[in-house]
């Protein structure tokens, strides 16, 4: 460095590739980014100013906050594990480049996502109906709330089973696994996730 002059790696901006939000009992909620970002920029000059915040951990946000009605398990207000996964999808590199050297402003030209957890299995709730893999017109609605104090994240998603794992009785184990590929349900513009600052 020179003064307050570092050479550095610098990239100008980044978009969102996928996020992940997991969560499991006994353990705390995660949240995992991935990002697609401009062209690096390689041993260039850039001013550094102002004070280091360092590392600030904030409150976790524990999965006993977590507060859910599901499609299955006969809409099951307890969770073992869950996880959301939202995606974009980006133009293809031929025009991301558009003839130019470095990366053009990729769009987003798809987005979707993926849902699933484990809850208790309910012999009278929805997963009764075993057709319900192979039928696309039944949209099942997920809610989840991640409470912290009196603010909450919430994700409505609506999805199309993708994956239905029924338990072993016999093996006294009565959990049931659900993923389901998120989708609109072309009415209510869901699947959607909300902040609320109470």
């Amino acid at each position: 460095p020179s003064g307050t002059k570092f050479k550095v790696n610098r990239v100008k901006g980044a978009k969102l590739q996928q996020l992940v939000i997991t969560g499991s009992q006994g353990g705390l909620i995660q949240f995992e980014a991935t990002f697609e970002t401009q062209t690096v920029e390689r041993e260039v000059e850039q001013s550094i100013t102002g004070i280091d915040p360092g590392r600030s951990c904030r409150t976790p946000l524990q999965f006993g906050e977590v507060d859910a009605i599901l499609a299955m398990g006969n809409e099951a207000t307890a969770l073992d594990t869950f996880s959301i996964t939202f995606t974009n999808e980006f133009t293809a590199d031929v025009s991301k480049f558009a003839n130019n050297m470095t990366l053009f402003n990729p769009h987003i030209i798809k987005q979707g996502g993926e849902i699933s957890y484990t809850c208790n299995y309910d012999s009278a709730g929805a997963e009764k109906n075993l057709s319900i893999i192979s039928d696309p017109t039944t949209i099942n609605v997920d809610t989840i709330t991640i409470m912290s104090g009196a603010n909450y994240i919430q994700a409505v998603i609506t999805s199309i089973a993708t994956s239905l794992d029924l338990p072993d009785v016999e093996r006294d184990y009565f959990k049931l696994n659900y993923t389901g590929r998120i989708i609109s349900d072309g009415v209510s513009n869901v699947p959607e996730v909300n902040i609320t600052n109470a």
